[in-house]
């Protein structure tokens, strides 16, 4: 077994494990130096026990930010490793690096991680928002990816708490789903978010306040082709619970532009607009 040695002047490491596709682990660990200036990461692959080393820690390449934060993580998307260190974050093809500093996600500065949980990915952070910097706040928002690699952070759902939502809020973004058949968020041309569903696919929006049977229900959509209108089924607590309303989406146009259809929240039958 390969020990972990800290030398001396090293203060309050972090340490993160991640398991890759293949079922591969890693050790990863951040480390404060003292005196300042900078901070390093290391990482090594771990045997199976989960808690021996298999190979010697080695230091990764951090290219972009000249002083990154003691408190890294990493996680996978799309094929990229995201090296995470407060809101900051790196993308590198391989977990070992080098890591590209891409950018600031604005969001809580605390220590954080990703995870993914009914195709959904979220942040999870601490926070420091009391009058006590010992007694820490816990956070939680879903995550987007941009097409190019870049991580946006719901900051608003974060306000909201995740997993509950009211109708009485402006809008609830089909993108703050609490679950899904499959990841199905997408990009749009002009840089917000929206998801794209197939026939018999499904969202989950469990614990909705203030709402009531016969209320309208809009939805700002588009279907897929001219001609050819899609049906949204609006469900009970889960897909295979009782009707509350169906509604019709027709085609609105090219990718980015969508319509505002709405029906009755009843089990009553159609409703078309």
């Amino acid at each position: 077994m390969n020990p972990i040695i800290f030398r001396q002047g090293v203060c309050d490491p972090h340490i993160h494990v991640f398991q890759d596709d293949d079922g591969s682990a890693y050790l990863i660990v951040g480390e404060c130096r003292l005196p300042a200036p900078c901070n390093c990461y290391f990482i090594a692959r771990l045997n199976d026990d989960m808690v021996s080393l298999a190979e010697p820690l080695r230091p990764i390449e951090y290219r972009g930010n000249p002083c990154p934060e003691d408190k890294p993580s990493i996680h996978k998307y799309g094929g990229r490793y995201y090296l995470t260190h407060s809101s900051f974050y790196a993308i590198s093809d391989s977990v070992y690096g080098p890591y590209h500093y891409v950018g600031n996600t604005g969001c809580n500065i605390d220590h954080g991680s990703f995870f993914t949980y009914h195709n959904q990915t979220y942040f999870a952070s601490g926070g420091m928002d009391n009058p006590n910097r010992y007694l820490r706040a816990s956070y939680l928002a879903p995550c987007h990816y941009r097409a190019g690699g870049g991580i946006v952070i719901d900051q608003k759902i974060m306000e909201y708490g995740c997993g509950q939502y009211d109708a009485a809020w402006d809008k609830i973004k089909a993108e703050w789903y609490f679950s899904a058949s499959r990841e199905c968020k997408k990009e749009l041309a002009d840089r917000s978010f929206a998801v794209e569903l197939k026939k018999g696919e499904n969202l989950s929006f469990p614990n909705i306040a203030n709402v009531e049977k016969n209320t309208k229900i809009q939805f700002c959509g588009s279907a897929q082709m001219p001609g050819k209108a899609s049906v949204i089924e609006i469900r009970e607590n889960d897909a295979e619970g009782e009707i509350l309303g169906i509604c019709e989406i027709g085609y609105a146009g090219p990718e980015t532009k969508t319509g505002i259809y709405e029906c009755n929240l009843s089990a009553q039958g159609r409703e078309r607009r």
